[in-house]
């Protein structure tokens, strides 16, 4: 598919014609209502759109990463320090440890990027990190970062980062640091309030 700058009417509308097509909707109903009230309103509507078939699902699979990559964007402007690790989907068997490991990363001042970096070291003004990005129905990325203070450098940032990311690999977290986690997640759950791991959600 074109790019937005080449993407004409025409393209647009074939677009809308192949994918806005009854077999690829979802219509939910939510409030105070009966479905024996809705459905006939539902029907009156969208029985009117003509049956087309299903579009293919289309999706862009990467391909495999056999090497570090790094990319260097120079502007004037606050300097930050990201990197990100392949993860597989939402549905994986790991998705809890993901989850697990990102609020032990990155939630709150308590959380080990925060304190190793801001806190001690006093390198950055913040770090943290998160999972979900761009979207978690497909494998994503797993992300650390850090916003470096003045006088120190993205590279000081990425070394105190891979301090931290071995500590993981090599150490087995405490038990005062699982309870956290624990106790974080069923507040989270209960309150439905979103936190870092969430960002982005699509």
């Amino acid at each position: 598919m074109a790019d937005l700058n080449s993407f004409s009417a025409t393209d647009a509308l074939k677009f809308f014609d192949k994918y806005y097509v009854p077999s690829n909707m979802v219509v939910a109903v939510a409030g105070d209502v009966k479905a024996s009230q809705a459905m006939p309103i539902l029907e009156k509507y969208f029985s009117r759109l003509p049956a087309r078939p299903q579009p293919d699902e289309t999706t862009t699979t990467e391909p495999p990463q056999n090497a570090e990559r790094k990319v260097v964007l120079r502007d004037r402007s606050q300097p930050l320090y990201l990197e990100g690790y392949h993860r597989p989907d939402y549905r994986s068997k790991d998705d809890a440890v993901f989850d697990a490991i990102t609020d032990l990363m990155s939630e709150g001042r308590t959380s080990r990027l925060y304190r190793a970096l801001v806190r001690d070291k006093k390198i950055a003004s913040f770090s943290a990190g998160f999972s979900g990005m761009p979207g978690t129905k497909y494998p994503h990325l797993f992300a650390f970062y850090a916003v470096p203070l003045p006088g120190h450098s993205t590279q000081e940032m990425a070394d105190a980062i891979h301090v931290e990311i071995d500590k993981i690999k090599k150490e087995d977290i405490t038990d005062d640091e699982l309870k956290m986690i624990k106790t974080r997640s069923k507040a989270n759950l209960i309150r439905g309030w979103p936190t870092t791991r969430d960002w982005p959600r699509n």
